[in-house]
């Protein structure tokens, strides 16, 4: 919610409805090459996404740059990135194998 209302300020949008959503995702390709996505939009705009190869959070819209700073600054980042070559590809295997016992 801080993020919303950082956004919101930013905006001037100060009444009415506002969505702020986030996605994110990752597959492994049939010949093992592995691929990750994470981004966020303000009420359906692009706002943030992150790209794992720099790596870095880029903005889409002048107020991802305030969500841009407070996530450099607490290191998401590092996590971010860890997250989608790592942990995101981990995941997708073990549900991957789990489909092929069952």
């Amino acid at each position: 919610m801080e993020y919303l209302r950082d956004i919101m300020a930013y905006h001037k949008d100060v009444t009415g409805l506002h969505v702020f959503s986030g996605d994110y995702g990752c597959e492994v390709c049939k010949n093992g090459v592995t691929n990750g996505f994470w981004r966020y939009d303000y009420d359906d705009r692009p706002l943030v996404e992150f790209d794992k190869e720099i790596p870095a959070f880029i903005t889409k819209d002048p107020a991802g740059d305030i969500i841009k700073k407070k996530w450099e600054a607490e290191g998401s980042v590092i996590q971010a990135k860890e997250y989608l070559e790592k942990t995101c590809i981990e995941n997708l295997k073990k549900y991957r194998d789990y489909k092929k016992a069952n």
